[in-house]
C-alpha cells in the first residue's frame, strides 16, 4: 500500500494540517498516521535513555539513534503493507554537530515512499507557534534564522530523496490562520497517491 512521507519543522503545525486533512479524507480512504518520532521514543522509553520526546536530539548518541531510527523504520514498513499510511516525520535533525538527513539512504530504502509532502511556514511564525507551544522543548530550533537554515536544508534533503526514490515533492504553505487550505492542498495530495 501507498506510503506517504508528511515532514515539516517542529511548529510548523504539520500534525494539525493533517489532523484536519484526515477528517476529510478518512471518509474516502482510511489512513494509518505513523509518527516516526512516537515510534522511536517508545523504544528510548524502553531502554530507559530518554524521559521526554525533545531528549532524543541531545541525550541519545549517534550509533543508538540510527539503530532506533532502523526499527522503526522496519515497524512503519512492516505496518503499511495492508494499509495506507503516512509517516509524520522529519526530513532533516538538528544535531551538536550541525544538520543532518532525517531519512538515511537505508531508512528512505526501507519506507519506500510514493510520494514527499513538506508543511512549510514563514520561520517568524514557526518561532511564534514554537514560544506558544509550552508542552515542548524546542530551543535548538528558537529562531527565526535557525528555522530558516532548516527549512531550506529539509528541501534540499527532499529533493536528494526524491531523485533516490523517483517520486514527487508537494510543498504545502501553512499560513497563519489558513490551516483548512493547507489541509485541502494535503486532501488533494493524499488522494491522488492512494
Amino acid at each position: 500500500m501507498p506510503l506517504i512521507i508528511l515532514a515539516g519543522a517542529p511548529g510548523v503545525g504539520k500534525s494539525t494540517v493533517q489532523n484536519v486533512a484526515l477528517e476529510q479524507l478518512q471518509t474516502v480512504k482510511p489512513v494509518k498516521v505513523a509518527t516516526f518520532g512516537d515510534y522511536m521514543f517508545e523504544m528510548a522509553q524502553r531502554a530507559k535513555l530518554v524521559q521526554n520526546r525533545d531528549e532524543m536530539r541531545s541525550k541519545i548518541p549517534r550509533e543508538k539513534y540510527k539503530e532506533l531510527q532502523q526499527k522503526a523504520a522496519e515497524q512503519i514498513a512492516k505496518d503499511a503493507k495492508d494499509r495506507n499510511i503516512i509517516v509524520n516525520t522529519h526530513l532533516s535533525m538538528v544535531t551538536a554537530s550541525g544538520l543532518i538527513p532525517g531519512l538515511p539512504l537505508d531508512i528512505l530504502k526501507l519506507l519506500n515512499p510514493k510520494l514527499i509532502v513538506i508543511v512549510e511556514a514563514d520561520p517568524e511564525e514557526i518561532e511564534l507557534r514554537q514560544q506558544e507551544d509550552k508542552a515542548r522543548e524546542r530551543s535548538d530550533f528558537g529562531d527565526a534564522r535557525k528555522l530558516s537554515d532548516f527549512q531550506n536544508y529539509s528541501r534540499s534533503c527532499a529533493a536528494a530523496y526524491s531523485v533516490i526514490q523517483n517520486v514527487p515533492v508537494k510543498i504545502i504553505l501553512n499560513k497563519q490562520g489558513k490551516i483548512r487550505d493547507a489541509a485541502g492542498e494535503l486532501v488533494e495530495a493524499l488522494k491522488n497517491a492512494f
